[in-house]
């Protein structure tokens, strides 16, 4: 029912979807693609909680560094700001491999 809803017209919906499906199967393959979707369109309302939901991904959003860059490079916003956290969250934490001695 998830994977159906994604297929809605309806952007702020979809965000909630997106985060339940990462939240029940980590899917990058369906869940990356709509938010990034939702961050080139730069008058979307939900591009800094799409950028928020890749920050929480961490290394398995790595194919949302281009877009996270671009977006990185705008002018000063809180869409931004969710940009540059989602870029160190992706490239400084390394990918939980369940071996991190540190737990």
């Amino acid at each position: 029912a998830l994977r159906a809803a994604l297929e809605l017209d309806n952007d702020d919906f979809r965000l909630h979807v997106v985060q339940a499906l990462w939240d029940i199967g980590r899917d990058v393959e369906l869940t990356v693609p709509v938010l990034l979707k939702i961050l080139r369109d730069p008058r979307h309302p939900g591009r800094a909680q799409a950028a928020t939901i890749l920050a929480a991904m961490g290394p398995d959003a790595k194919a949302a560094v281009p877009t996270l860059s671009a977006v990185a490079q705008e002018p000063f916003s809180y869409t931004r700001v969710k940009a540059e956290e989602a870029l160190k969250s992706i490239q400084d934490r390394p990918a939980d491999r369940g071996t991190d001695s540190a737990r």
